[in-house]
Protein backbone atom coordinates (compact mmCIF):
# COMPACT_ATOMS: atom_id res chain seq x y z
CA UNK A 1 0.00 0.00 0.00
CA UNK A 2 1.12 3.69 -0.87
CA UNK A 3 1.49 5.66 2.49
CA UNK A 4 3.52 8.47 3.54
CA UNK A 5 6.97 8.21 4.63
CA UNK A 6 6.67 6.64 8.31
CA UNK A 7 3.23 6.24 8.23
CA UNK A 8 2.10 2.59 9.26
CA UNK A 9 -0.09 0.49 6.71
CA UNK A 10 -3.83 -0.10 8.33
CA UNK A 11 -3.22 -3.70 7.27
CA UNK A 12 -0.98 -6.20 6.27
CA UNK A 13 -0.73 -8.91 3.30
CA UNK A 14 0.86 -12.37 3.62
CA UNK A 15 1.54 -15.24 1.19
CA UNK A 16 1.89 -18.72 3.33
CA UNK A 17 0.89 -22.41 1.97
CA UNK A 18 -1.92 -24.11 3.65
CA UNK A 19 -1.72 -27.03 6.31
CA UNK A 20 2.42 -26.92 5.50
CA UNK A 21 3.29 -27.97 9.28
CA UNK A 22 0.81 -30.06 9.48
CA UNK A 23 0.54 -32.36 6.59
CA UNK A 24 3.97 -33.38 4.34
CA UNK A 25 2.73 -33.41 0.98
CA UNK A 26 4.33 -33.22 -2.37
CA UNK A 27 2.59 -29.64 -3.38
CA UNK A 28 0.52 -26.74 -1.15
CA UNK A 29 -2.26 -24.45 -2.40
CA UNK A 30 -0.69 -20.83 -1.91
CA UNK A 31 -3.20 -18.66 0.45
CA UNK A 32 -3.27 -14.93 1.02
CA UNK A 33 -4.11 -13.83 4.15
CA UNK A 34 -5.08 -10.20 5.09
CA UNK A 35 -4.87 -8.91 8.41
CA UNK A 36 -6.78 -6.02 10.03
CA UNK A 37 -6.99 -4.37 13.77
CA UNK A 38 -5.71 -8.30 14.82
CA UNK A 39 -8.46 -9.85 13.12
CA UNK A 40 -7.26 -12.43 9.93
CA UNK A 41 -9.30 -13.44 6.90
CA UNK A 42 -7.95 -15.80 4.41
CA UNK A 43 -9.00 -16.81 1.06
CA UNK A 44 -6.80 -19.39 -1.50
CA UNK A 45 -4.62 -18.18 -4.45
CA UNK A 46 -5.73 -21.88 -6.25
CA UNK A 47 -2.11 -21.96 -7.17
CA UNK A 48 -0.17 -25.17 -6.29
CA UNK A 49 3.47 -25.34 -5.72
CA UNK A 50 6.12 -27.24 -4.27
CA UNK A 51 7.72 -26.65 -0.53
CA UNK A 52 11.07 -26.11 -1.81
CA UNK A 53 10.04 -24.05 -4.31
CA UNK A 54 8.64 -21.23 -1.60
CA UNK A 55 10.40 -19.04 0.31
CA UNK A 56 8.55 -19.01 3.34
CA UNK A 57 10.43 -16.59 5.33
CA UNK A 58 9.32 -13.21 2.28
CA UNK A 59 5.99 -15.63 1.35
CA UNK A 60 7.45 -15.43 -2.29
CA UNK A 61 7.80 -18.60 -5.24
CA UNK A 62 11.64 -18.53 -5.66
CA UNK A 63 12.67 -17.64 -8.71
CA UNK A 64 13.64 -20.76 -9.95
CA UNK A 65 11.78 -21.02 -13.57
CA UNK A 66 10.35 -18.50 -15.31
CA UNK A 67 7.44 -19.58 -14.31
CA UNK A 68 7.59 -18.92 -10.76
CA UNK A 69 9.80 -15.36 -11.11
CA UNK A 70 6.01 -14.64 -13.28
CA UNK A 71 3.93 -15.78 -10.31
CA UNK A 72 5.79 -13.26 -8.13
CA UNK A 73 4.58 -10.45 -10.00
CA UNK A 74 0.88 -12.02 -10.09
CA UNK A 75 1.50 -11.75 -5.97
CA UNK A 76 2.38 -8.29 -6.73
CA UNK A 77 -0.79 -7.84 -8.67
CA UNK A 78 -2.50 -9.40 -5.73
CA UNK A 79 -1.54 -7.51 -3.25
CA UNK A 80 -2.30 -4.12 -5.52
CA UNK A 81 -6.04 -4.65 -5.66
CA UNK A 82 -5.69 -5.14 -1.66
CA UNK A 83 -4.72 -1.42 -1.80
CA UNK A 84 -7.33 -0.35 -4.25
CA UNK A 85 -10.25 -2.21 -2.43
CA UNK A 86 -8.96 -0.61 0.72
CA UNK A 87 -9.15 2.93 -0.76
CA UNK A 88 -12.72 2.35 -2.85
CA UNK A 89 -13.87 0.98 0.75
CA UNK A 90 -12.39 4.21 2.95
CA UNK A 91 -14.04 6.76 0.39
CA UNK A 92 -17.48 5.07 0.51
CA UNK A 93 -17.63 5.38 4.03
CA UNK A 94 -17.83 1.99 5.30
CA UNK A 95 -16.51 0.48 8.57
CA UNK A 96 -13.27 -1.67 6.83
CA UNK A 97 -12.31 -5.30 8.46
CA UNK A 98 -9.95 -7.67 6.62
CA UNK A 99 -13.10 -9.96 5.68
CA UNK A 100 -14.55 -7.27 3.75
CA UNK A 101 -11.77 -7.05 2.07
CA UNK A 102 -11.16 -10.32 1.19
CA UNK A 103 -14.92 -10.08 0.19
CA UNK A 104 -14.29 -7.73 -1.63
CA UNK A 105 -11.18 -9.59 -3.78
CA UNK A 106 -13.43 -12.57 -4.46
CA UNK A 107 -16.36 -10.58 -5.83
CA UNK A 108 -18.97 -11.04 -2.96
CA UNK A 109 -18.33 -7.75 -1.14
CA UNK A 110 -21.31 -5.00 -1.09
CA UNK A 111 -21.35 -2.90 -4.75
CA UNK A 112 -20.22 0.38 -4.22
CA UNK A 113 -21.64 3.33 -5.86
CA UNK A 114 -18.36 5.19 -7.45
CA UNK A 115 -17.27 8.09 -5.17
CA UNK A 116 -19.34 11.53 -6.29
CA UNK A 117 -18.02 14.68 -6.24
CA UNK A 118 -19.73 16.73 -3.44
CA UNK A 119 -19.25 13.26 -1.40
CA UNK A 120 -15.20 13.72 -2.10
CA UNK A 121 -15.77 17.67 -1.60
CA UNK A 122 -17.45 16.66 1.92
CA UNK A 123 -14.53 14.50 2.78
CA UNK A 124 -12.30 17.15 2.11
CA UNK A 125 -13.71 19.49 3.89
CA UNK A 126 -14.37 17.68 6.87
CA UNK A 127 -10.33 16.52 6.40
CA UNK A 128 -9.16 20.62 6.65
CA UNK A 129 -11.37 21.93 9.17
CA UNK A 130 -9.88 19.39 11.48
CA UNK A 131 -6.35 20.72 10.48
CA UNK A 132 -6.71 24.08 12.45
CA UNK A 133 -3.29 25.33 12.12
CA UNK A 134 -3.38 24.77 8.50
CA UNK A 135 -6.63 26.24 7.83
CA UNK A 136 -8.55 29.32 9.13
CA UNK A 137 -11.85 29.01 9.65
CA UNK A 138 -13.03 31.76 6.84
CA UNK A 139 -10.94 29.26 4.23
CA UNK A 140 -12.65 26.36 5.33
CA UNK A 141 -16.10 28.32 4.55
CA UNK A 142 -14.81 29.35 1.43
CA UNK A 143 -14.90 25.75 0.59
CA UNK A 144 -18.25 25.47 1.83
CA UNK A 145 -19.27 28.53 -0.07
CA UNK A 146 -17.60 26.61 -3.16
CA UNK A 147 -19.88 23.26 -2.59
CA UNK A 148 -22.91 25.38 -2.42
CA UNK A 149 -22.22 26.99 -5.56
CA UNK A 150 -21.51 23.48 -7.38
CA UNK A 151 -25.07 22.60 -5.97
CA UNK A 152 -26.91 25.48 -7.26
CA UNK A 153 -24.82 24.80 -10.32
CA UNK A 154 -25.65 20.93 -10.78
CA UNK A 155 -29.83 22.29 -10.05
CA UNK A 156 -29.36 24.36 -13.18
CA UNK A 157 -28.09 21.39 -15.61
CA UNK A 158 -30.89 18.86 -14.39
CA UNK A 159 -28.60 16.50 -12.24
CA UNK A 160 -28.26 16.64 -8.38
CA UNK A 161 -24.29 14.89 -8.72
CA UNK A 162 -21.72 13.44 -10.63
CA UNK A 163 -19.44 10.54 -10.20
CA UNK A 164 -16.32 12.62 -9.72
CA UNK A 165 -14.14 10.68 -12.49
CA UNK A 166 -16.79 11.62 -14.41
CA UNK A 167 -15.61 15.53 -13.94
CA UNK A 168 -13.91 16.86 -17.53
CA UNK A 169 -13.13 19.87 -19.27
CA UNK A 170 -16.07 20.72 -20.66
CA UNK A 171 -18.25 20.65 -17.08
CA UNK A 172 -15.43 23.06 -16.18
CA UNK A 173 -16.17 25.34 -18.99
CA UNK A 174 -20.16 24.97 -17.80
CA UNK A 175 -19.63 25.73 -14.09
CA UNK A 176 -17.40 28.86 -15.55
CA UNK A 177 -19.97 30.08 -17.45
CA UNK A 178 -22.57 29.72 -14.63
CA UNK A 179 -20.50 31.27 -12.30
CA UNK A 180 -20.04 34.62 -14.98
CA UNK A 181 -23.39 34.64 -16.27
CA UNK A 182 -25.92 33.28 -13.30
CA UNK A 183 -27.24 35.98 -10.72
CA UNK A 184 -25.79 36.12 -7.02
CA UNK A 185 -28.58 37.00 -4.66
CA UNK A 186 -25.78 38.08 -2.12
CA UNK A 187 -23.95 40.28 -4.94
CA UNK A 188 -27.54 41.54 -7.03
CA UNK A 189 -25.41 41.04 -10.09
CA UNK A 190 -23.43 37.84 -11.25
CA UNK A 191 -19.89 37.58 -9.98
CA UNK A 192 -17.30 39.11 -11.72
CA UNK A 193 -13.84 37.40 -13.30
CA UNK A 194 -11.65 37.28 -10.29
CA UNK A 195 -14.17 36.53 -7.63
CA UNK A 196 -15.72 33.62 -10.09
CA UNK A 197 -11.84 32.65 -9.96
CA UNK A 198 -11.39 32.25 -6.04
CA UNK A 199 -14.17 29.13 -6.58
CA UNK A 200 -12.41 27.47 -9.69
CA UNK A 201 -9.20 27.66 -7.61
CA UNK A 202 -10.60 25.87 -4.65
CA UNK A 203 -12.57 23.05 -7.02
CA UNK A 204 -8.60 22.95 -8.22
CA UNK A 205 -7.39 22.28 -5.01
CA UNK A 206 -10.34 19.35 -4.32
CA UNK A 207 -9.74 17.81 -7.55
CA UNK A 208 -5.46 17.91 -7.24
CA UNK A 209 -6.45 16.41 -3.66
CA UNK A 210 -8.20 13.42 -5.39
CA UNK A 211 -5.46 12.88 -7.71
CA UNK A 212 -2.96 12.50 -5.41
CA UNK A 213 -5.38 9.76 -3.62
CA UNK A 214 -5.58 8.24 -7.28
CA UNK A 215 -9.30 8.23 -7.27
CA UNK A 216 -9.45 9.69 -10.67
CA UNK A 217 -6.61 9.03 -12.95
CA UNK A 218 -6.77 12.22 -15.43
CA UNK A 219 -6.53 15.73 -14.25
CA UNK A 220 -9.64 17.27 -15.75
CA UNK A 221 -7.79 21.08 -15.18
CA UNK A 222 -5.13 20.20 -17.57
CA UNK A 223 -5.57 22.87 -20.80
CA UNK A 224 -8.22 24.84 -18.31
CA UNK A 225 -6.95 28.21 -18.09
CA UNK A 226 -7.73 30.50 -15.20
CA UNK A 227 -8.25 33.86 -16.48
CA UNK A 228 -7.23 36.63 -14.53
CA UNK A 229 -8.19 40.27 -14.78
CA UNK A 230 -6.06 43.33 -13.34
CA UNK A 231 -8.48 45.28 -10.99
CA UNK A 232 -7.26 48.94 -9.76
CA UNK A 233 -6.69 48.71 -5.65
CA UNK A 234 -9.23 50.80 -4.09
CA UNK A 235 -7.28 53.24 -1.49
CA UNK A 236 -8.18 55.60 0.30
CA UNK A 237 -6.59 59.28 0.05
CA UNK A 238 -4.94 61.41 2.89
CA UNK A 239 -8.14 64.33 2.46
CA UNK A 240 -10.43 60.97 2.75
CA UNK A 241 -8.31 59.40 5.93
CA UNK A 242 -9.16 62.62 7.47
CA UNK A 243 -13.00 62.57 6.73
CA UNK A 244 -13.16 59.09 8.43
CA UNK A 245 -11.01 59.85 11.65
CA UNK A 246 -12.50 63.27 12.44
CA UNK A 247 -16.18 61.93 11.82
CA UNK A 248 -18.46 62.12 14.70
CA UNK A 249 -20.64 59.05 13.14
CA UNK A 250 -23.26 59.98 15.30
CA UNK A 251 -21.66 58.87 18.34
CA UNK A 252 -22.50 55.34 17.57
CA UNK A 253 -20.36 52.99 19.50
CA UNK A 254 -20.00 49.97 16.80
CA UNK A 255 -19.54 52.06 14.49
CA UNK A 256 -16.74 53.75 15.82
CA UNK A 257 -15.33 49.82 17.32
CA UNK A 258 -15.48 49.20 13.27
CA UNK A 259 -13.53 52.72 12.24
CA UNK A 260 -10.58 51.57 15.06
CA UNK A 261 -10.20 48.07 13.38
CA UNK A 262 -10.17 49.69 10.28
CA UNK A 263 -7.79 52.43 10.99
CA UNK A 264 -5.47 50.26 12.86
CA UNK A 265 -4.90 48.15 9.59
CA UNK A 266 -4.53 52.00 7.51
CA UNK A 267 -1.53 52.68 9.94
CA UNK A 268 -0.18 49.02 10.23
CA UNK A 269 -0.88 47.55 6.67
CA UNK A 270 -2.06 44.10 8.52
CA UNK A 271 -4.84 41.82 6.98
CA UNK A 272 -8.03 41.97 8.73
CA UNK A 273 -7.33 37.93 10.54
CA UNK A 274 -4.06 39.09 11.56
CA UNK A 275 -5.16 42.38 13.06
CA UNK A 276 -8.24 40.63 14.51
CA UNK A 277 -6.14 37.99 15.90
CA UNK A 278 -3.55 40.27 17.40
CA UNK A 279 -2.67 39.52 21.06
CA UNK A 280 -1.22 41.64 23.90
CA UNK A 281 1.95 39.67 24.06
CA UNK A 282 2.62 40.10 20.28
CA UNK A 283 2.98 43.92 20.85
CA UNK A 284 6.12 44.87 23.07
CA UNK A 285 7.57 48.85 23.65
CA UNK A 286 11.39 48.13 22.11
CA UNK A 287 14.63 50.04 23.12
CA UNK A 288 14.21 52.64 20.18
CA UNK A 289 11.35 53.75 22.42
CA UNK A 290 8.57 52.89 19.68
CA UNK A 291 6.01 49.89 20.31
CA UNK A 292 6.64 46.74 18.25
CA UNK A 293 4.41 44.16 16.58
CA UNK A 294 5.79 40.42 16.16
CA UNK A 295 3.82 38.03 15.01
CA UNK A 296 3.34 35.25 12.13
CA UNK A 297 0.90 36.00 9.13
CA UNK A 298 -1.81 33.93 9.15
CA UNK A 299 -2.54 33.58 5.16
CA UNK A 300 1.58 32.66 4.37
CA UNK A 301 3.11 31.77 8.32
CA UNK A 302 5.81 33.96 7.14
CA UNK A 303 6.93 35.98 10.54
CA UNK A 304 6.24 39.80 10.62
CA UNK A 305 8.17 42.43 12.66
CA UNK A 306 6.71 45.93 12.35
CA UNK A 307 7.21 49.31 14.30
CA UNK A 308 3.91 51.11 15.40
CA UNK A 309 2.86 54.52 14.09
CA UNK A 310 1.82 56.77 16.60
CA UNK A 311 -2.06 57.04 14.85
CA UNK A 312 -2.18 52.91 15.09
CA UNK A 313 -0.52 53.28 18.62
CA UNK A 314 -3.48 55.66 20.28
CA UNK A 315 -5.66 53.16 19.39
CA UNK A 316 -3.76 49.80 20.90
CA UNK A 317 -3.32 52.21 23.81
CA UNK A 318 -7.50 52.82 23.76
CA UNK A 319 -7.71 48.98 24.51
CA UNK A 320 -5.45 48.33 26.43
CA UNK A 321 -6.32 45.92 29.90
CA UNK A 322 -9.82 45.78 27.97
CA UNK A 323 -11.17 42.59 29.96
CA UNK A 324 -14.17 41.91 27.72
CA UNK A 325 -11.32 41.33 24.87
CA UNK A 326 -9.53 38.90 26.35
CA UNK A 327 -5.80 39.56 25.32
CA UNK A 328 -6.69 40.86 22.08
CA UNK A 329 -5.95 44.18 21.13
CA UNK A 330 -8.87 45.27 19.29
CA UNK A 331 -12.75 44.69 19.34
CA UNK A 332 -13.79 41.06 18.61
CA UNK A 333 -15.91 41.70 15.05
CA UNK A 334 -16.35 39.40 11.96
CA UNK A 335 -15.13 40.34 8.82
CA UNK A 336 -18.78 40.56 7.35
CA UNK A 337 -19.95 43.17 10.02
CA UNK A 338 -16.93 45.15 9.74
CA UNK A 339 -17.31 45.45 5.83
CA UNK A 340 -21.28 45.83 6.01
CA UNK A 341 -20.76 48.49 9.02
CA UNK A 342 -17.62 50.24 6.36
CA UNK A 343 -20.29 50.60 4.05
CA UNK A 344 -22.19 52.65 6.55
CA UNK A 345 -19.55 55.14 7.49
CA UNK A 346 -18.82 55.26 3.93
CA UNK A 347 -22.18 56.81 3.08
CA UNK A 348 -22.06 59.19 6.50
CA UNK A 349 -19.08 60.79 5.77
CA UNK A 350 -19.64 61.31 1.83
CA UNK A 351 -16.72 58.41 0.68
CA UNK A 352 -18.20 57.00 -2.93
CA UNK A 353 -15.22 54.47 -2.99
CA UNK A 354 -16.69 50.75 -2.03
CA UNK A 355 -14.96 50.52 1.92
CA UNK A 356 -13.86 46.99 3.00
CA UNK A 357 -11.62 46.36 5.41
CA UNK A 358 -8.72 45.42 2.54
CA UNK A 359 -8.75 48.88 1.20
CA UNK A 360 -7.16 49.49 5.02
CA UNK A 361 -3.98 47.57 3.79
CA UNK A 362 -3.86 49.38 0.16
CA UNK A 363 -4.11 52.75 2.05
CA UNK A 364 -1.27 51.88 4.10
CA UNK A 365 0.60 50.48 1.45
CA UNK A 366 0.01 53.35 -1.62
CA UNK A 367 -1.31 56.63 0.55
CA UNK A 368 0.41 56.73 3.98
CA UNK A 369 3.80 54.93 2.74
CA UNK A 370 4.78 55.10 -0.94
CA UNK A 371 3.10 58.39 -1.26
CA UNK A 372 5.18 59.82 1.24
CA UNK A 373 8.18 59.02 -0.37
CA UNK A 374 8.99 55.68 1.41
CA UNK A 375 11.08 52.68 -0.99
CA UNK A 376 9.10 50.13 -2.14
CA UNK A 377 11.64 47.42 -0.28
CA UNK A 378 10.87 48.87 2.93
CA UNK A 379 7.21 48.94 2.18
CA UNK A 380 7.19 45.17 1.03
CA UNK A 381 8.68 44.67 4.58
CA UNK A 382 6.09 46.19 6.15
CA UNK A 383 3.36 44.50 4.02
CA UNK A 384 5.02 41.01 5.38
CA UNK A 385 5.77 40.30 1.57
CA UNK A 386 8.57 37.95 0.24
CA UNK A 387 8.78 38.86 -3.06
CA UNK A 388 8.72 42.01 -3.81
CA UNK A 389 6.56 41.52 -7.27
CA UNK A 390 3.73 40.97 -5.20
CA UNK A 391 4.31 44.40 -3.72
CA UNK A 392 4.58 46.39 -7.28
CA UNK A 393 0.86 46.06 -7.10
CA UNK A 394 0.49 48.86 -4.80
CA UNK A 395 3.13 50.89 -6.71
CA UNK A 396 0.58 52.61 -9.15
CA UNK A 397 0.54 56.22 -9.75
CA UNK A 398 -1.68 58.24 -8.34
CA UNK A 399 -2.75 61.66 -8.64
CA UNK A 400 -1.15 63.14 -6.21
CA UNK A 401 2.37 62.01 -7.11
CA UNK A 402 1.96 63.40 -10.78
CA UNK A 403 0.52 66.72 -8.93
CA UNK A 404 4.06 66.66 -6.81
CA UNK A 405 5.97 66.13 -9.95
CA UNK A 406 4.20 68.85 -12.05
CA UNK A 407 4.84 71.18 -8.95
CA UNK A 408 8.46 69.93 -8.31
CA UNK A 409 9.04 70.46 -12.46
CA UNK A 410 7.15 73.62 -12.27
CA UNK A 411 9.97 74.98 -9.33
CA UNK A 412 12.55 74.28 -11.12
CA UNK A 413 11.81 76.12 -14.12
CA UNK A 414 10.82 78.89 -12.23
CA UNK A 415 14.22 79.08 -10.83
CA UNK A 416 15.66 78.79 -14.33
CA UNK A 417 13.37 81.57 -15.06
CA UNK A 418 14.70 83.81 -12.34
CA UNK A 419 18.25 82.79 -13.02
CA UNK A 420 17.86 83.79 -16.78
CA UNK A 421 16.70 86.94 -15.69
CA UNK A 422 18.97 88.25 -13.28
CA UNK A 423 21.73 87.09 -16.22
CA UNK A 424 20.05 89.31 -18.66
CA UNK A 425 19.77 92.54 -15.89
CA UNK A 426 23.64 91.90 -15.04
CA UNK A 427 24.22 92.00 -18.76
CA UNK A 428 22.22 95.33 -19.65
CA UNK A 429 23.66 97.08 -16.63
CA UNK A 430 27.49 96.68 -17.57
Amino acid sequence: MKVKLGERPPYSVKFFLSNYTREKRAEHTVHCRICMNRVKSEFSLFVNVKPEDWDHVNGRFLPNTKHLSHLNFKLSEIEGRIEEHYQELKYSGMAISAKLIRNKMLGKGPTLSATTLLKFFDQYITEISHKTEEYEAPTVQHYRATRDHLIKFFKSVGITDMPLKSLNRNMLDRFETYLLSTHNDQLGRPMKRNTANRYLIKLKVVVNNALRKELIAKNPFVGFRIKYVITKKVHLTTDEIKLIKKHSLGENPALIRVRDVFMFSVYTGLRFTDALNLKSQSISMHEDGNYWITLDQAKTDDPLHIPLLLDAEKIYLKYMNRPELKGHVLPRLSNQKVNLNLKLIGELVGIQKKLTHHVARHTFATTIMLEQGIDIKAVSKLLGHTNLKTTEIYAQVTRKQLSDVAARLNKKSAQVSLAQQVIKETVNQS
